[in-house]
């Protein structure tokens, strides 16, 4: 199969447009880990929530990607970070945008920036781990696809392309369908590192039933922070959780 047949057919699986999960949730802040039920919603193009309930009517916090910015909250000691997707890479080492975030969380190929307007053509395929790969360079970043043998995305990788890089790889096990033709990725993990830190960022979602919601109520995407919630950087809303863990 050549390029533009493989990257075809990856881009028929894309008529995904909401998606409501519960999941089993495992996040490792770089060294300690705590495990959390997680109850996940997805409107393409507009935003993804997830909420982290370890216990029944006990919330521990909230994660809202939208085209803009990320939110975070903490539920427990009342705090949150608000933040652009620039501000989001300055912490994390990790330089996306909501686009492929989205497309990250549900599997799909996205594409880079093109200036002739044929973002495709900036694709490089090679079989160098014996399964197909897509890749190509934006902003210093280096963006790898894998593909399994049905056709779907194994593993996508980013890493910046300095001498000792930050990166991130998001891997997928299992699919399922949760409408005619549409797949959606069972179980994920993401892995993301900072070159300037010996620490190591998990998060593993291992979903619930996932289904594709015709009316799904889209204000649930949108970040709702209580006024009574204290606003921090994001490095120190990382400490707080690791404290708790």
């Amino acid at each position: 199969m050549n390029k533009s047949e493989l990257i075809g057919m990856l881009q028929k699986q894309d008529a995904f447009h909401s998606m409501q999960a519960s999941a089993n949730a495992k996040v490792d802040l770089g060294g300690k880990s705590h495990s959390s039920r997680a109850n996940i919603t997805i409107v393409k193009g507009q935003g993804i929530r997830i909420v982290f309930v370890p216990l029944p009517f006990v919330e521990l916090g909230r994660i809202w990607f939208t085209p803009e910015k990320v939110v975070v909250t903490d539920a427990i000691h009342k705090y949150y970070a608000e933040l652009s997707y620039e501000e989001f890479a300055n912490e994390t080492g990790i330089q996306v945008d909501y686009h492929a975030v989205e497309s990250l969380f549900i599997g799909r190929l996205f594409t880079p920036d093109s200036p002739d307007g044929n973002p495709l053509r900036l694709f490089n395929l090679s079989h160098d781990s014996g399964m197909p790969e897509l890749g190509y360079r934006k902003r210093d970043i280096d963006y790898l696809f894998t593909i399994n043998t049905d056709g779907r995305l194994s593993s996508v990788s980013a890493k910046s392309a300095e001498q000792k890089p930050s990166g991130v790889r998001w891997t997928y096990n299992k699919y399922t369908t949760i409408a005619p033709g549409v797949f959606f990725p069972l179980s994920q993990t993401v892995v993301a590192n900072q070159a300037d830190k010996d620490k190591i960022y998990r998060l593993t979602l291992d979903m619930n039933d996932p289904s594709q919601v015709q009316n799904v109520d889209t204000s649930l995407v949108l970040p709702k922070v209580k006024s009574n919630y204290e606003k921090l950087s994001l490095q120190t809303l990382k400490e707080l959780f690791k404290k708790k863990l």
